[in-house]
């Protein structure tokens, strides 16, 4: 069932009501972003566990859970999830997404392989707006 209408993404993720299965958008988020950014450095690791706290209320245990678990070949499974959660309908909020996905891109340094990935998934969301 999709969300009717929130403020920001991080209001989602905090109120556990808002979402049909809070943990699979999780999941499907970090999955998302992991995959635009790529590997996350050890001495990364403290800047993505906060910004994953902040954006998507995931603490540091649930978060390398699901990357320990990530399997990358499901990324449009992922995306699809996100539009389900979300509802694909609500432009202002899948934007919101992105705008915390490319936070994540900025936070990685931004290098043109992150930015291509980050433009793929992006299409891929709002290709139905297009």
């Amino acid at each position: 069932m999709p969300v009717k209408h929130f403020n920001k993404i991080c209001d989602l993720v905090n109120n556990q009501e808002s979402l049909a299965d809070e943990r699979k958008f999780k999941r499907a988020a970090a999955f998302i972003i992991c995959e635009v950014i790529g590997n996350i450095e050890e001495v990364e690791k403290a800047k993505y566990r906060e910004l994953f706290k902040i954006k998507f209320n995931l603490d540091s245990h649930e978060l390398w859970e699901i990357l320990l678990d990530k399997d990358f070949s499901i990324l449009d499974e992922e995306i699809a999830c996100i539009k389900e959660q979300i509802g694909g309908e609500h432009k202002y909020e899948l934007m919101q997404f992105l705008k915390i996905l490319n936070q994540f891109v900025m936070a990685h340094g931004c290098s043109q392989e992150d930015y291509r990935r980050f433009e793929l998934v992006r299409d891929k969301l709002i290709e139905e707006f297009k």
